[in-house]
C-alpha cells in the first residue's frame, strides 16, 4: 500500500534521490526537520553540493519557486534541484529530472509567462497568484534532464 500523504512522499522522494548518489559514489545525506532549507547535502572532500528535491505521483510537480525564492540574491538557495516523479506500481521505475538552480528558474520563469523568460523580479511579482509548478510531460527537450545525475558529480568533482 502506497501512503500518499505529502510528508511521507517528500521524504521518499528524498531518500531516493540520496540513493541514487550513494550509487554513484557520492557520500548524500538527508536533512532532517519541516522548516529546513535544503534537503540534501552531496559531499566529496571539502566541496559540497545544496540539493532541493521535489516529489510527485503525477506528472505535475510543485516547485514553489518564486513563491520562495523572491530575488536572484537570495541567501541561501539549492546548487540542483531534482524533480522525482515516484511509481505507485511497482512494475514502473521511478523518474529523476536534474536541473541546476538556474535552469529550473529560466523553465519555471517560461512557464509561469507564457514563454517568455523575463526578469527575476517581475518574474516573482507575477507568481504571487499562484503555486509555482512544472509538468514534467511538457517539457521540452527532456532528455537534458531526465537522470542527469552527471551535472551534480561534475560540480563536485571537477572543482
Amino acid at each position: 500500500m502506497i501512503n500518499d500523504d505529502k510528508v511521507f512522499l517528500s521524504m521518499a522522494g528524498e531518500f531516493r534521490v540520496c540513493s541514487e548518489l550513494l550509487r554513484r559514489g557520492l557520500f548524500s545525506t538527508v536533512t532532517y526537520g519541516n522548516q529546513k532549507g535544503i534537503d540534501i547535502y552531496a559531499i566529496n572532500g571539502n566541496r559540497s553540493s545544496r540539493i532541493e528535491v521535489k516529489s510527485s505521483y503525477s506528472n505535475r510537480i510543485v516547485t514553489s519557486f518564486f513563491q520562495k525564492y523572491k530575488e536572484s540574491k537570495s541567501a541561501v538557495h539549492p546548487d540542483f534541484w531534482v524533480l522525482c516523479k515516484l511509481t505507485a506500481n511497482e512494475n514502473d521505475a521511478d523518474r529523476f529530472f536534474v536541473f541546476s538552480h538556474n535552469e529550473i528558474k529560466k523553465i519555471q520563469s517560461k512557464r509561469n509567462n507564457g514563454g517568455k523568460n523575463i526578469a527575476w523580479k517581475l518574474a516573482a511579482e507575477n507568481a504571487k497568484k499562484g503555486v509555482d509548478n512544472l509538468q514534467l510531460n511538457q517539457l521540452s527537450k527532456i532528455e537534458n534532464y531526465e537522470n542527469r545525475w552527471d551535472k551534480i558529480l561534475k560540480y563536485l568533482f571537477d572543482k
